[in-house]
C-alpha cells in the first residue's frame, strides 16, 4: 500500500469512490472486498455509535475513515 498524500490522483480518487460505494455493504462484505490480495488492508474496523457508522482502514503508512451517509429515515 502506497502512502497517500494531499495531491490529486485519479488512482486515489477511484479508490476513495470504491470505499464510499462499498461502505453500504455489510461488515463482512466490506472486509472481504478490501482485505483480499497482496495489497489488501490487514486492519479494518467498523464503528457504530448513535446512528453514525464508519469503517476505519489502517496500515503503517495510512489511516482512512469511511463514513456511511444518513439513512433516509433518520
Amino acid at each position: 500500500m502506497r502512502k497517500l498524500d494531499n495531491k490529486f490522483s485519479w488512482k486515489n480518487a477511484t479508490f476513495m469512490a470504491r470505499l464510499s460505494y462499498h461502505a453500504y455493504n455489510g461488515e463482512d462484505e466490506f472486509r472481504k472486498e478490501f482485505s483480499k490480495g497482496s495489497k489488501g488492508w490487514k486492519d479494518i474496523s467498523f464503528f457504530s455509535n448513535g446512528g453514525t457508522e464508519c469503517f476505519v482502514l489502517t496500515c503503517p503508512k495510512n489511516y482512512i475513515v469511511v463514513f456511511r451517509g444518513t439513512e433516509p429515515t433518520s
